[in-house]
């Protein structure tokens, strides 16, 4: 992840297939590789709308919010010509592919997902993005779940570690949060023996 943040796909997808070697089923890096190496155009579709950032926004933030996967944001920055994706800045304008979830979340049907705040597409009479299920106080497994890639995604394996644990206390068979979570442990402890 961080080196895809960093604008480094090659050494990204290698460090990818190696682990891929090791944990072949592994969805998660599985789509990684896909968005590094697949032709954009079979991945997304050619039309798309627009949005602004807007402060503390990034390409997984919307890519989260528009697509339903927060993983999604390095096939973004593709979309979008963006090298570094960590270096998105507020008030920059990303292109969406129409695809049928961000189809959805931008006409305000949202999927189950809480659209960051303030963001809003920023083409002309477009309906403001608006979650379906935005009044639940109580976040869902797929909320957890999501917030967990982002937090592992940022290097936070202590949050990772604790949103998996709280999808696993709703359903304890989600997607592959106990693989994730497995994940999450092993690199803890693999840093914790490297700073000895």
């Amino acid at each position: 992840m961080q080196f895809l943040q960093s604008g480094e796909p090659q050494r990204a997808d290698e460090e990818l297939h190696a682990y891929l070697k090791l944990v072949p089923d592994n969805k998660p890096a599985q789509s990684l590789v896909a968005q590094i190496e697949m032709p954009l155009g079979t991945i997304f579709p050619s039309d798309y709308f627009t949005v602004k950032l807007v402060k503390n926004d990034t390409l997984s933030s919307l890519a989260k919010a528009y697509l339903g996967d927060a993983q999604q944001f390095y096939a973004l920055a593709r979309y979008n010509n963006i090298s570094v994706p960590a270096l998105v800045r507020e008030g920059q304008t990303i292109k969406i592919p129409k695809t049928d979830v961000a189809l959805a979340a931008l006409a305000g049907k949202g999927f189950g997902e809480k659209v960051p705040q303030g963001l809003a597409p920023a083409t002309p009479n477009a309906t403001p993005v608006v979650a379906a299920n935005e009044t639940s106080s109580k976040p869902s497994a797929e909320q957890y779940y999501q917030d967990g890639l982002i937090a592992f995604q940022r290097q936070d394996l202590d949050s990772a570690i604790s949103n998996w644990d709280k999808v696993l206390a709703i359903d304890p068979n989600y997607k592959d949060t106990q693989l994730n979570r497995a994940q999450a442990l092993q690199l803890k402890k693999n840093l914790q023996e490297l700073k000895r």
